[in-house]
C-alpha cells in the first residue's frame, strides 16, 4: 500500500512536508499546470519519501486555479499503480498532492 501526503507549509522542517511550485501554461484559454514539471516534482518528492517510483503521468488539462483538483498516475518500480490527487493552492501553479494506495 502506498501512502504519501504532502502539504503546503512554508518553512516546515519536516521531510514529509513539501509544496510544489511550478510554472503554468497560458495559451488562448485558462492557464493550465505544466504537467511535465508536475510529474518531475511528484517523482522527486515521492522518491525522497522512500517510494521507488518508475514514472508519474499527469494530464495536460489541470487548471492552474486555486481549489482546482486533478489526478495523476504514479507507477512504482514494482509495477504497482496509484492515483496522485492534486489540489491547486493558488493561480500560479503551486499545488499539494497525496499518493493514494490501492
Amino acid at each position: 500500500m502506498l501512502a504519501l501526503v504532502t502539504t503546503h507549509a512554508r518553512g516546515a522542517a519536516a521531510a514529509a512536508l513539501a509544496c510544489a511550485a511550478l510554472g503554468v501554461f497560458a495559451g488562448c484559454g485558462e492557464a493550465t499546470l505544466d504537467s511535465k514539471s508536475a510529474e518531475d516534482q511528484i517523482t522527486e518528492k515521492s522518491k525522497a519519501q522512500g517510494l521507488e517510483v518508475k514514472s508519474v503521468d499527469c494530464p495536460d488539462d489541470i487548471k492552474a486555479k486555486k481549489g482546482e483538483k486533478g489526478t495523476c498516475e504514479l507507477t512504482t518500480a514494482a509495477g504497482d499503480k496509484a492515483d496522485v490527487k492534486l489540489t491547486m493552492l493558488d493561480d500560479d501553479g503551486k499545488f499539494e498532492f497525496e499518493v493514494q494506495g490501492q
